[in-house]
């Protein structure tokens, strides 16, 4: 079996990208797992004692863990 040398040399150097982006894939994916409950946190500051918190997921209101006063979020 004969192979011309242009589709060689074209799997010589296709075959290593789609490894390679194959592999870099895949790991954007176990990254993005790992981060996923630390990217949506809602910040809060306690207009009471002063304190500036975090709760994880989207909420409005949060009590605050140090006078236990219940909080709207920040907006930027």
């Amino acid at each position: 079996m004969e192979i011309s040398i242009n589709i060689f040399f074209g799997l010589w150097i296709l075959l290593p990208f789609l490894f390679i982006l194959g592999v870099s894939f895949y790991y954007d994916r176990i990254r993005l797992k790992q981060l996923a409950p630390e990217r949506y946190k809602t910040i809060f500051h306690c207009l009471k004692c002063g304190l500036i918190y975090s709760q994880k997921g989207i909420v409005s209101t949060a009590t605050c863990p140090r006078c236990d006063r219940e909080n709207g979020h920040l907006k930027f």
